[in-house]
């Protein structure tokens, strides 16, 4: 028989039990993200996360605010007072831009947006739909409030993105995304005042791996089985990037995977440079970093420049600028009107100048890495056309058409001389041929040595360098000459310093 003193202990114990499954989940701290994460599609794969107040915070957000030579290119780093956290999520099936099912940024603001300022900063357009104005914006994206203060930038560009996202926030649905996402959503505190994480679960294949590291310039000669590799690269469960800023920044790259990774001291540092570049995503600042293997996981670590920030977060395409305020009838005199236009003017045009500086100083066409080149020229392209054109000159707006539009030119340079490689490196003659032979010297006298035929790939390989290298050259001069005319044409027409 069960008496009461053991009914209360088995009580106990039961709630005990029923705590333990009921709490992790009940108990799940609130963070200044979980208005926006309620707001993420389940089937998200990547977030971006970053938290803009934090940032302004540190000694590192502070020096870069008392910078007065950065423009709007550091915006996504070290936004204004304005905006308090930055959420970008997205679903991908691979590392395309046509890959990329849909992509949905959310910035969570200190004052209320506005649609219309926010049209005519991007010289978009207001529409309808119901009683909720929304922006259409030229670059291929969508705008609209989803709630009093946050503002969602939706592609693809329809109406029923809109629809769908403010259907999101009326349902009041909590965040259902996968394991690995919550878990990376959980890092952004303390220190960490951003994250990009990557959730890459049956992304690929054993079979794709393998045929991979058959053209990886790690595994030519191979450190390990291909086969070995390729089934623990199978296991790979996700990658974060966690940004620290403190007096500066520092970066730290995880890599997990569901089982214990071999000994990869030698050449997983090597491995994860070459993917990264492969897709797009790799920035110099990683070289320096120093390579760890914990259990389950390798680790990357180290300093991070704030150009290497700005790669990073590159692939962040929202408007850098959300204005609260717009009064398109406000009466202003001549010389106000010409001071507004100078501003904005100048604004761009140094953003423009910051992001093209960063493209120059970084040269992948010498180590091989063109198809790489060709990711980030179109990337830096889009940032360009996306920052704000209101107000700015008309001369200034067609110089920065001008910039992008030979960035795309080398960016097509970039990828049919990549192409023309890949086709080449798909023959069987990659290799250089040592052979004994006869030579005549200066004198016409014969003798004979070991010499080296070049083979077809390495010879392709070098004519494409040589190439895209001054293709890259012309474009940048042709930049320069550019930014000469229009610097002074702006100096002479405002009387301020471009």
């Amino acid at each position: 028989m069960l008496n009461l003193r053991s009914f209360k202990q088995c009580s106990v114990w039961f709630m005990a039990a029923i705590l333990t499954v009921v709490l992790p989940q009940c108990l799940q701290a609130e963070t200044p993200f979980t208005p926006l994460l309620n707001q993420v599609p389940d089937d998200a794969n990547i977030l971006v996360m970053i938290d803009s107040e934090q940032i302004r915070r540190s000694v590192f957000g502070k020096a870069v605010v008392a910078d007065k030579s950065a423009g709007d290119e550091n915006s996504h780093i070290v936004s204004g007072e304005e905006r308090a956290q930055v959420l970008l999520a997205a679903r991908i099936r691979g590392f395309r831009n046509s890959m990329i099912d849909w992509q949905k940024a959310l910035i969570k603001m200190n004052v209320e947006p506005s649609i219309a300022g926010l049209a005519a900063s991007y010289s978009g357009s207001v529409e309808t739909l119901g009683k909720r104005d929304y922006a259409v914006l030229p670059y291929g994206a969508v705008a609209v409030s989803t709630d009093r203060n946050v503002l969602a930038v939706l592609t693809p560009p329809d109406r029923q993105q809109v629809s769908r996202a403010v259907q999101m926030v009326n349902a009041k649905k909590k965040a259902q995304l996968s394991s690995y996402m919550t878990s990376a959503a959980e890092q952004v505190g303390g220190a960490v005042g951003a994250i990009v994480a990557v959730d890459l679960n049956d992304m690929f294949s054993q079979s794709q791996i393998r045929s991979r590291l058959a053209g990886s310039e790690t595994f030519r000669n191979p450190p390990i089985d291909v086969g070995v590799a390729a089934s623990f690269l199978a296991s790979i469960k996700g990658l974060v990037l966690q940004l620290a800023f403190r007096k500066d920044a520092q970066a730290t790259l995880t890599v997990d995977f569901s089982q214990e990774p071999p000994e990869m001291s030698k050449w997983g540092k090597e491995l994860i440079i070459e993917i990264l570049s492969n897709n797009g995503a790799y920035f110099e600042d990683i070289d320096n970093w120093t390579f760890t293997q914990g259990k389950n996981k390798i680790v990357l670590e180290g300093p991070i420049s704030i150009s290497g920030i700005r790669q990073v977060l590159s692939l962040i395409d929202f408007p850098t600028e959300v204005p609260s305020q717009y009064q398109p009838g406000a009466v202003l005199t001549s010389e106000q009107e010409q001071q507004r236009t100078a501003k904005a003017t100048l604004t761009r045009f140094r953003a423009t100048q910051k992001l093209v500086a960063d493209l120059r100083k970084d040269d992948r066409a010498r180590t091989g890495r063109i198809g790489e080149s060709a990711m980030w020229f179109d990337r830096y392209a889009r940032q360009i056309e996306t920052l704000p054109s209101l107000y700015v000159d008309p001369d200034m707006l067609q110089y920065c058409d001008d910039v992008v539009m030979r960035l795309r030119v080398q960016s097509t340079h970039y990828r049919m001389a990549s192409s023309r490689i890949n086709q080449q490196s798909a023959q069987q003659n990659q290799q250089n041929v040592d052979f004994w032979g006869n030579f005549n010297n200066f004198y016409g006298d014969t003798y004979n040595t070991w010499t080296r035929q070049e083979s077809d790939f390495a010879r392709t390989r070098r004519f494409e360098r040589a190439g895209s290298a001054s293709n890259r050259a012309e474009q940048f001069q042709a930049i320069d000459e550019d930014t000469v005319a229009i610097r002074r044409k702006m100096v002479e027409k405002y009387k301020v310093e471009f």
